[in-house]
């Protein structure tokens, strides 16, 4: 087969979609042998897709089409012809969330990562509001097959786009267990502190700033309460670039003049991320709604504690890995922590479970179920 490959709205790889997009291919490219690939991307995601290697033709757009509404016209007036000129034999978009091509002749799988906008009323502004609640759902029910990376949000496709049960297929996110793994506490320990200035326990969230689907400012408040209550020496830091609304969240610590314990380390490396997780104590995952949570499975993996909202797919993540608590409840999320924190038979228990639970996902599996939907369109 020929299949075309989307790969607009990466988030320049600093999101969940965009570690989704590169460790999905490399490992399609890396398992299969017997189909054609050609990939569609901007100019400046170059970077992002290069170990690819030589299988992949690369059909590179201006980054002027690559901004949001550009890409969404691009895709309706001008990907369509470029398919065909290409005779693929299928097209795989993969944040179909995001853009999609109504008009397009070649069988099409879309990838939909999540439908957050109908969870949380301000995640974006009005305009892209209307955009994902309004025209995206009739632009998924257009589609051949439907690929979720949860349950959660495959609920969510059947409830909000009316999409046919038996066309969409879950699967799941991976990790790479080769990167992700325990790395010794000395040796997390002391690259944190020589790197990041990080000298102190913490309590770790990996999520980048974006308020208020992220939920950082619940967070903050809720360690701030355990400070008070129980004077844990711990930090709290913040791993994430900044986006939709991160100014709140400077605003409200520096309000609250606790700058000196909480922390902000903007985008942190692939490479780096593994000593996160390997030297906090807690790893909670707050998120009013996620499509997945990839650094729950990725804190699993290294061998951190982790405790997550009990809404969309976290608990379908985390399962009994660790404890649950609603997002809206500071004392919820603050009880969550200090269980983690002060018992030490819980905590053992949950780390134990948490490798297990983590061994459940892998790029190479979801590389695997991606190419049988995709065969399946031919």
């Amino acid at each position: 087969m020929k299949i075309a490959i989307s790969a607009f709205a990466s988030d320049n790889g600093k999101s969940g979609i965009g570690r989704y997009m590169i460790s999905l291919l490399e490992e399609i490219v890396r398992l299969d042998r017997d189909h054609r690939y050609t990939l569609f991307r901007t100019e400046s995601d170059k970077p992002l897709f290069q170990r690819l290697g030589d299988r992949v033709n690369h059909r590179v757009v201006s980054d002027f089409w690559g901004k949001p509404i550009q890409n969404i016209f691009w895709n309706q007036a001008f990907f369509p012809s470029r398919l065909k000129k290409i005779e693929a034999d299928a097209a795989l978009i993969l944040a179909g969330n995001r853009r999609l091509p109504v008009t397009s002749q070649t069988p099409t799988v879309a990838v939909v990562h999540d439908l957050s906008p109908f969870h949380v009323a301000q995640k974006y502004d009005p305009l892209r509001q209307f955009y994902v609640k309004k025209v995206l759902p009739w632009m998924i029910g257009r589609m051949n097959r439907v690929i979720t990376v949860s349950q959660s949000t495959a609920h969510d496709v059947i409830k909000y786009a009316q999409f046919p049960e038996d066309r969409i297929h879950v699967v799941h996110n991976g990790i790479d267990h080769n990167h992700f793994y325990p790395k010794g506490r000395e040796e997390s320990q002391k690259r944190l502190s020589e790197r990041f200035r990080i000298h102190d326990p913490f309590i770790l969230y990996v999520g980048r700033l974006e308020h208020p689907g992220k939920n950082h400012i619940r967070l903050i408040r809720a360690f701030m309460d355990l400070k008070r209550r129980l004077s844990i020496p711990h930090k709290l830091v913040l791993v994430g670039s900044k986006w939709n609304g991160s100014e709140a969240i400077f605003d409200f610590v520096d309000q609250n003049d606790c700058q000196t314990d909480v922390l902000f380390t903007d985008f942190v490396s692939y490479e780096d991320l593994p000593y996160f997780y390997s030297g906090c104590d807690v790893m909670p995952l707050p998120s009013l709604y996620e499509g997945f949570g990839i650094p729950a499975i990725e804190a699993m993996a290294c061998g951190a504690a982790v405790c997550g909202s009990n809404l969309s797919s976290i608990p379908e993540v985390i399962g009994d890995a660790g404890p649950l608590f609603d997002p809206i409840n500071v004392d919820e999320i603050s009880d969550a922590i200090q269980r983690l924190l002060t018992d030490e038979s819980l905590r053992r228990t949950c780390i134990q479970k948490g490798f297990e639970q983590a061994k459940k996902f892998s790029w190479t599996a979801s590389a695997r179920q991606t190419l049988d939907v995709i065969e399946k369109i031919k």
